[in-house]
C-alpha cells in the first residue's frame, strides 16, 4: 500500500464519475440497497465503474460512520452489505489515509516544509 496513488481523471471521466455518485445516492434512497443500488448504474467503461462502485461505498462508510456516528454494524445493516465486506473497504480506507499522509509528510520533508 506504500506506493498507493489516487486515481487521476480525465475531463470525461471526472464528469462521469459525478454523474454515477450523484446516481447511485439517489439509488440508495431509493433501494436502502447498496448492491440494488449499483445496479441502476449502467457505463460501458467496466473498470470504470468498478472503480466508482468501490469509491462509493467508501464515501457511504465515511458518510455514515464517521459524519453520523454508526457503528460499522449500523452502516452495514443501513446499506444491506455483509459487515466483513464493510470491514474489509474500511481498512483499505485507512491504509490509504495512511499512504497519503506518509507521501505527504515525506513531500513536505524534502522541501524543508515538515
Amino acid at each position: 500500500m506504500d506506493d498507493f496513488k489516487f486515481k487521476e481523471f480525465s475531463k470525461e471521466e471526472a464528469q462521469i464519475y459525478d454523474w454515477a455518485v450523484e446516481k447511485l445516492r439517489s439509488a440508495i434512497k431509493e433501494t436502502n440497497n447498496f448492491d440494488d443500488a449499483c445496479k441502476m448504474v449502467k457505463l460501458p467503461d467496466s473498470e470504470l465503474k468498478d472503480f466508482i462502485l468501490v469509491d462509493f461505498l467508501k464515501i457511504c462508510i465515511a458518510e455514515l460512520h464517521y459524519e453520523q456516528g454508526k457503528t460499522m454494524e449500523q452502516v452495514a445493516n443501513k446499506l444491506s452489505v455483509p459487515l466483513n465486506r464493510v470491514m474489509d473497504t474500511h481498512r483499505e480506507m485507512v491504509a490509504e489515509i495512511e499512504a497519503t499522509a506518509k507521501a505527504e509528510y515525506h513531500r513536505q520533508l524534502s522541501k524543508g516544509e515538515a
